[in-house]
């Protein structure tokens, strides 16, 4: 389950999906992509007001690697809730296919992308890809450059280490002007990058990082009451505490330790 942790009077609470699928519980994948995507129209009936997709790659348990093509599948399912990234991966993509993969599944979704993005941080994802890790940050900044960009609706030209792009103009524009970008960080370098950008904070449970993101929002012209940090707390529901421990803890064990 998430939240985001603003100044509002409710917060937004959103699910989060993997769509993965342990050795130890293996099905179908196709049974367990449908069974999640029911599960997201469920959610959007019951009046969540977000769905969260997270990116890896090359996990046993086919941790979701493609969170444009789920997010175009949930978009496609459901007229109202929103679908946030959280994250993608920036330094492992092509900034500018995103730009117009994210475009696109914003004109599809008519305007209810939350659109994340980290650094990335497993060192078998960069060798699988073939990127040196050391350029994970420089990749990482050239890349909210590129994007922020090409949103901007106007001809952009670029001159960096990793993108030379020379008067491109992307169409179709996004119907959500600006597009919303959520930045992971969980150190206070990040999420002070973050802050100076205007980026909203993924995934923050420090009470120090969120005062040091707050500062720099503030210091850079950004309104206070406009930052929006998304907070993740791991619930499962049952009769006793006891019978929610015997149905949740085999599965949490594999959430939280099989990747790391």
């Amino acid at each position: 389950m998430t939240e985001l942790a603003g100044r509002t009077a409710r917060p937004d609470l959103g699910l989060m999906f993997g769509f993965r699928n342990p050795a130890e519980w293996r099905r179908p994948f196709a049974d367990v992509y449908a069974d999640d995507l029911r599960l997201i129209q469920e959610a959007e009936a019951m009046g969540y007001d977000t769905i969260w997709l997270t990116e890896h790659h090359f996990a046993d348990d086919g941790y979701s690697p493609s969170v444009v093509t789920i997010a175009a599948a949930i978009a496609a399912a459901t007229s109202r809730i929103r679908i946030g990234f959280n994250l993608l991966l920036l330094p492992l993509h092509n900034a500018i296919r995103v730009a117009e993969d994210v475009a696109t599944l914003d004109v599809i979704s008519n305007g209810r992308i939350d659109f994340g993005v980290g650094q990335g941080y497993a060192a078998h994802e960069f060798r699988g890809y073939g990127i040196d890790r050391s350029e994970r940050l420089a990749r990482f900044v050239e890349g909210l450059d590129v994007l922020q960009g090409l949103w901007s609706g106007e001809r952009f030209s670029y001159q960096g280490a990793h993108y030379q792009i020379d008067d491109a103009r992307l169409v179709p524009k996004l119907v959500q002007d600006p597009m919303a970008i959520w930045i992971g960080a969980n150190t206070e370098t990040g999420v002070r990058r973050a802050g100076r950008r205007g980026a909203n904070l993924l995934g923050l449970a420090s009470t120090n990082l969120q005062r040091a993101y707050e500062d720099a929002w503030s210091a850079a012209g950004f309104e206070p009451e406009a930052a929006k940090v998304l907070q993740l707390r791991w619930a499962h529901v049952a009769e006793t505490a006891d019978q929610a421990w015997a149905e949740a803890a085999p599965h949490f064990h594999h959430l939280l330790t099989v990747y790391a």
